[in-house]
């Protein structure tokens, strides 16, 4: 079967059943929305909920939602100068613009809004 790793398909694994290889025939600027759902990628809320909770595994992290706001809770510390800048950066990139994003630490909570805020 050739190799198809590093190729974008949704037909993948048909193409690669067939032998055939998989090619992109979308504008690869425009937004993938082929999992149907409001989010980045295509996923719905609690699939964004999920991802974040792994992404973030390493430190630890669960992510729920509180209304329209998503809240991953990791390790770190909520007092340190940049905390939770790395981590609202990578959240606002896949929320949607009407969510909010608040990081969570053991020693208290940093509102994206604020963490990303120019001074």
């Amino acid at each position: 079967m050739p190799s198809t790793e590093g190729q974008v398909s949704t037909d993948s694994v048909t193409a690669e059943a067939s032998g055939e290889r998989p090619t992109v025939s979308q504008d690869p600027s425009a937004p993938v929305t082929e999992g149907g759902g409001d989010y980045a990628f295509g996923t719905e809320r609690d699939e964004m909920a999920t991802a974040i909770e792994a992404a973030f595994a390493a430190r630890n992290a669960t992510a729920r939602w509180d209304g329209d706001v998503l809240v991953p809770s990791l390790d770190g510390d909520a007092d340190e100068d940049m905390a939770a800048f790395s981590e609202c950066r990578v959240l606002t990139q896949l929320l949607n613009e009407d969510d909010g994003a608040m990081v969570e630490f053991p020693n208290g909570k940093v509102d994206c809004a604020d963490a990303l805020a120019e001074d």
